[in-house]
């Protein structure tokens, strides 16, 4: 075995050119350590995901491994690579990582969902906590009788029971974050359920602890309620003093601007003060780290900065070396059969327990199953959290490491099993499905038309506005609008969608007011807006798409509008991958027509349409088809608009090419040009229909080109097919391919004047049913069986 003094001794290694071995120096071996357990945990997650699996799962595979059940089986690697005197640092380092990690957990948690919480919630955090407790641990008392186990394990079957039962808000938010369900119905009632069901669990835990390690142990009911009161000292001292501190600096921030760099060192100085004053008292960290972190301000500026400084190196470095620690002693060969059998055995009780105490209640608040059993599946996952609660069980004496061992395989059963489940079971997106109605096209013009509006910042506010008053908003011709303001969700777990309410603005709502205000005077020129709401959705960018989603549905929207994710300045251009991936959900997953604007700058003046003396000039480009058909609809509404000049350039096939064309939509088509013509009849001065005959998708192109310095507005359909004869022949545009061929051409055509896009994109299931009435017309009228 290496030698202990070689390796403490003091200096740096010169390299082996001077002779040094760096496997006896401190400073390499540690930086080695830091390289393995970084590569094993990322390798082993990339391992995993294609299984389906959430990250703890290549988490614990990679402690696992890096441990004596897999490399430190090896007597050189032990010896070379994880020698004994390096974990003191190693230990010192886990300690640090364990508080941070527990510390931002807290920041996450917002204890207003459990204030904002009803009865589902409340009866569901409940049974959670209550059941998986009523279910395991008399059985755990009851294996405690009749098995024969060494006495460690038998005296602490109780504990692991309770340590089973236990829910943890940030591991349930971890598993919704990575399945993509934070923003659905069931991630909003997990992330409420288990925010009480933590609270109970985390106050369980802190007695229980405290019980055992002073009247289990011989020092007396009097030790035990000193520590109580130590517990609600460090609690008043944390609420009543930290808290404002922290406050105070938000305060001292401006609004929209980043919290200041010595407010963050400060904050972090005190986080590791109060752990110090927490461990001088006799209470563990680990609860104190958590306290502190819930009692810091959500969201910005505050804690989405602690979050976003803290976060990459916590997750990259600290770790995978806590993990690697956890896992030092841990001899998977050593566990014994028996023993693991009972633990594991506690641990699907204890999960089953958690399943059954949310179906129950679900069922009695008429929750359908399809939600109910993904959302009783989720409480029962186990993750990162608990691993730390086992781990502080071990070093307190409770557990020794093969029964932490066997514990920590419990995990990988329970969640390896739920996760890709869950993923099966339950696709949210359905619910948006077999809507056929909810399109521009069935949207009768003197109805009421509803329209949802997402906003991400007040430079796509002018654009939007405009675009909503060329859609003639009169009191014949009325229209809802619904405006939903996208913020990324930053330094809290739990997604929000909430409506704006200008007397109590939150300080997650305070950048929306200019918005709010904007649309507010928008309804107020425009008698014809009968409804105006105002909401706001905080979720992360991968799943905020279910909340726009969401909201049409509920709503009853026939038309979505999203800003589209590159936008044009003087100074150049900007460009979001994140909205890109929002824009491209919705148009997969929305449950009506969406509408997608490019605005380059004609669109964004200060002048709006109402109060400007020249005509806005719109032109719509038809190939034909379903999308085509929606947006020639859009443009019926443009064209009862007094100021809206409007010219519809339908593209017709010349040649054998017209041969290939489907007759069913264009039985559709022709039906759409027909209402088109007769709707503007009386409107010739402004409205002009033309025919232009294209042979290939080059002509197309020519087409575009002439269309320069001539309109302000272009209406497009968003899908045609590749073989299309006005495609034909044609570049393979490419630049940005999910907003279809004809807008890729127009973004990509360089036009003297910077003309704004509209793609439109009819529901599918609304082109589906279209498509069928024409195919039963079509049999009706000429007696002939259609496929």
């Amino acid at each position: 075995m290496v030698n202990a003094e070689c390796i403490r001794k003091s200096g740096t290694c010169r390299g082996v050119f001077y002779g040094d071995d760096p496997f006896k120096f401190m400073e390499p071996v540690f930086l080695l350590q830091l390289a393995i357990s970084s590569l094993l945990t990322n390798f082993c997650q990339l391992l995993f995901r294609p299984l389906g699996q959430t990250s703890i799962i290549g988490q614990i595979m990679a402690g696992l491994i890096a441990g004596p059940s897999a490399l430190s089986r090896n007597s050189i690697i032990k010896e070379k690579v994880f020698p004994q005197p390096s974990q003191y640092v190693q230990e010192t380092l886990s300690l640090y990582g364990s508080v941070f990690i527990f510390f931002l957990a807290g920041v996450r948690m917002d204890m207003g969902t459990i204030k904002n919480s009803g009865k589902k919630e409340w009866s569901i955090g409940l049974t959670t906590f209550f059941l998986p407790l009523l279910l395991s641990v008399p059985i755990a008392v009851a294996y405690k009788k009749i098995s024969s186990l060494d006495k460690l394990l038998r005296n602490n079957l109780a504990s692991i029971a309770s340590l089973f039962s236990t829910t943890s808000f940030h591991v349930v938010a971890s598993v919704l974050h990575e399945l993509k369900l934070l923003n659905t119905e069931v991630g909003r009632l997990a992330m409420s359920s288990s925010m009480i069901s933590v609270l109970l669990s985390w106050i369980l835990l802190d007695l229980g602890v405290t019980f055992k390690q002073t009247v289990m142990k011989g020092y007396g009911v009097g030790v035990f309620f000193k520590l109580m009161a130590c517990s609600v000292v460090v609690v008043l001292f944390i609420y009543y003093i930290m808290r404002p501190i922290m406050l105070w600096m938000v305060r001292r921030t401006e609004e929209g601007r980043p919290i200041k760099r010595s407010y963050l060192y400060s904050l972090v100085i005190l986080i590791l003060g109060c752990c110090f004053l927490s461990e001088a008292l006799g209470k563990h960290v680990v609860f104190t780290a958590a306290f502190l972190g819930v009692c810091v301000p959500g969201g910005p500026p505050l804690g989405s900065a602690l979050v976003e400084k803290l976060d990459c190196f916590i997750t990259v470095i600290l770790l995978p070396l806590y993990l690697v620690v956890n896992f030092e002693d841990v001899d998977f060969y050593h566990i014994n059969a028996r023993s693991f059998f009972i633990i594991g055995s506690l641990c699907l009780i204890a999960s089953l327990g958690k399943f059954i105490g949310t179906v129950l209640p679900c069922f009695y608040f008429d929750i359908p199953l399809k939600e109910s059993i993904p959302l009783g599946l989720v409480l029962s996952t186990l993750g990162l959290l608990d691993l730390q609660f086992y781990k502080s069980a071990q070093v307190l004496g409770y557990f020794d490491s093969s029964i932490f061992g066997a514990m920590s395989i419990s995990i990988i059963m329970v969640t390896g099993f739920v996760a890709p489940v869950v993923r099966v079971i339950y696709n949210p997106s359905n619910k948006y499905r077999g809507y056929k109605t909810r399109t521009l096209q069935h949207n009768n013009l003197q109805t009421e038309l509803p329209i949802l509006v997402c906003v991400h910042n007040q430079e796509n506010v002018p654009a939007l506005i405009n675009l909503l008053e060329a859609t003639h908003p009169v009191e014949e011709h009325p229209m809802a609008v619904y405006l939903l303001q996208l913020v990324e969700l930053v330094g809290l777990s739990a997604p929000i969608l909430i409506p704006y309410q200008p007397a109590k603005t939150s300080d997650s709502q305070r950048s929306g007011r200019a918005i709010f205000n904007a649309f507010k005077i928008f309804q107020r020129n425009n008698p014809g807006v009968n409804t105006m709401q105002a909401f706001t959705s905080i979720a992360p960018y991968a799943t905020m798409h279910d909340d726009i989603c969401t909201l049409a549905l509920d709503k009853k929207v026939c038309f979505i509008i999203v800003p589209f994710h590159k936008q044009w300045h003087l100074d150049g251009e900007v460009e979001s991958v994140s909205r890109r991936n929002v824009n491209q959900n919705v148009l997969m997953k929305a449950p009506c027509s969406v509408g997608m604007l490019i605005d380059r700058g004609t669109l964004t003046g200060r002048r709006s349409i109402l109060g400007s003396w020249a005509y806005f000039r719109v032109a719509m480009i038809f190939l034909g088809g379903a999308d085509d058909r929606e947006a020639l609809s859009l443009a019926m509404r443009m064209a009862q608009h007094p100021k809206v000049n409007l010219t519809v350039i339908r593209l017709v096939p010349i040649g054998d090419n017209m041969l290939v064309m489907d007759e069913m939509e264009r039985m559709l088509d022709e039906e759409v040009i027909r209402e088109f013509r007769l709707s503007t009849i009386g409107y010739s001065d402004r409205v002009l229909y033309r025919e232009e005959g294209v042979t290939d998708g080059i002509g197309t192109i020519n087409l575009i080109r002439s269309l320069d310095n001539s309109f302000d507005l272009i209406l497009v359909g968003r899908r045609h097919e590749k073989d299309s004869p006005f495609l034909e022949g044609s570049v393979e545009w490419d630049e940005f391919p999910f907003i279809g061929y004809i807008g890729d051409m127009i973004i990509s055509t360089d036009f003297k004047r910077r003309v704004s896009i509209l793609v439109v994109q009819q529901h599918d299931f609304a082109s589906q049913v279209a498509l069928g009435k024409a195919k039963a017309r079509f049999r009706h009228l000429y007696s002939c069986d259609m496929p």
